[in-house]
């Protein structure tokens, strides 16, 4: 009895070391995979962080929009859920210039703080989540924005998370920071959407936003890439390209030529009114791009 007993007590002993060797090295593979999955994804997406606007933009190639939100109101207000382009309680359509929405987490309102309300005497406004709670999100509606960056404040000038998503919306950056009044980063696949949050539960609030793409033009004719600048514009209006540009045509939205000029890589907005428009850039090889511009 006592011998089938032993033999039993081994049998279960082996059991148990071949099932635990078995778990460990399926777990051990499953780990090394996972563990190289999350590697080849850092590898693949490149972020690069900056403090200041000066060297984000001396190192981005592609093209710089800005927008610091100077077009709305004068007073401190609540905007709504949604900052953008097609309008809300803060700016009307067309002030601010496409290509991102301004929101908050939970459907949160944003808030407006107009220049020199805050401590810090903000030059130009500031927008984001109205609650601390909240995280305040910037999403980008267009596929080819590859470099972010605006102004910063965070209540107490504390800590900050930011969170970076690609357009499959999966995490590219993620880090916890110490306070900077200018953050940007430089990605080498296109942004999706940018998530800021106060460490402290604090609040954050952006202004003078910074958003780089790259330099194909409407109809994606790459014989005739072309940079503009600046945008939005108060007076004048340059267009580089390397193919010889032969006129230059300001048009409003009923179609209208409202500005004109001929074999010059400039074009003047002075007498233009406030607003949205369009211009029609054409090339000595016969082609013709149109881009979109906001006259402050």
């Amino acid at each position: 009895m006592a011998d089938f007993t032993s033999l039993l007590l081994c049998s279960y002993c082996l059991y148990c070391y071949f099932y635990n060797y078995t778990k460990i090295k399926t777990m051990k593979k499953t780990t090394l995979l996972l563990t190289g999955l999350l590697l080849s994804v850092k590898l693949f997406a490149q972020v690069t962080p900056y403090t200041t606007a000066a060297s984000l933009q001396n190192d981005f190639t592609g093209t710089i929009v800005t927008e610091d939100f100077t077009g709305g109101l004068s007073e401190p207000f609540i905007c709504g859920n949604v900052v953008s382009s097609a309008g809300n309680d803060c700016f009307e359509a067309g002030v601010l210039v496409a290509g991102f929405e301004l929101s908050a987490t939970n459907d949160g309102p944003i808030v407006f703080l107009p220049e020199g309300f805050l401590p810090s005497e903000n030059e130009t406004p500031r927008l984001g989540a109205n609650a601390g709670l909240e995280v305040t999100v910037l999403t980008f509606t267009a596929d080819n924005v590859f470099a972010v960056g605006h102004s910063l404040h965070v209540d107490n000038s504390g800590d900050f998370n930011y969170t970076v998503y690609d357009k499959n919306d999966a995490v590219i950056y993620d880090e916890d920071l110490a306070f900077s009044g200018f953050y940007g980063i430089i990605s080498n696949t296109p942004i999706g959407r940018i998530e800021i949050k106060s460490l402290a539960d604090a609040g954050e609030l952006i202004g003078d936003l910074i958003m780089g793409t790259n330099t194909l033009s409407v109809n994606s004719n790459k014989a005739n890439q072309f940079t503009y600048y600046p945008n939005p514009v108060n007076d004048v209006l340059t267009v580089q390209s390397a193919t010889a540009i032969t006129s230059l045509k300001v048009v409003n939205m009923l179609g209208q030529v409202v500005a004109q000029n001929n074999a010059s890589t400039t074009i003047s907005l002075s007498a233009v009114n406030t607003g949205s428009y369009f211009v029609q850039a054409t090339f000595e090889n016969g082609a013709t791009e149109a881009f979109r511009v906001v006259k402050k």
